[in-house]
């Protein structure tokens, strides 16, 4: 089981913070790095912001990615026109998750939120 988050596929006004030159350099690099990590047998829990506010899902990256993927959407993942594309890339689509990882019970959100069981709380 892996877990990302904030991949802002598509989203130039990220790349002045990471060290590519261009959009599509990033989404290259973002898609070669999963890919060389991932099998297509992994689960992957993506814990908010695949693209960005655009009105639409960053379809041909997603398309490219091994796994089987999981969204936890974010404040960048809400308002896309095309939205219900999301469940042709990713096997659950949800707010807020819990689940075991191992012999760890694990909270996926992503913004941090309060929790009183004993776990794991992943966010974005």
């Amino acid at each position: 089981i892996y877990y990302t988050a904030d991949l802002h596929f598509h989203y130039q006004p990220v790349v002045g913070s990471r060290p590519f030159s261009s959009v599509s350099e990033m989404d290259e690099a973002l898609i070669k790095n999963w890919n060389d990590t991932v099998t297509a047998d992994d689960t992957v829990y993506v814990v908010g912001d695949v693209g960005y506010n655009n009105n639409r899902v960053p379809c041909g990256p997603l398309a490219r990615l091994n796994g089987h993927k999981h969204l936890i959407r974010g404040n960048h993942d809400v308002g896309f026109d095309d939205g219900y594309l999301l469940y042709d890339y990713f096997e659950t689509v949800t707010d807020f998750n819990e689940i075991e990882d191992g012999e760890k019970h694990v909270i996926l959100c992503h913004y941090p939120i309060l929790h009183i069981k004993k776990s794991y709380m992943i966010h974005g």
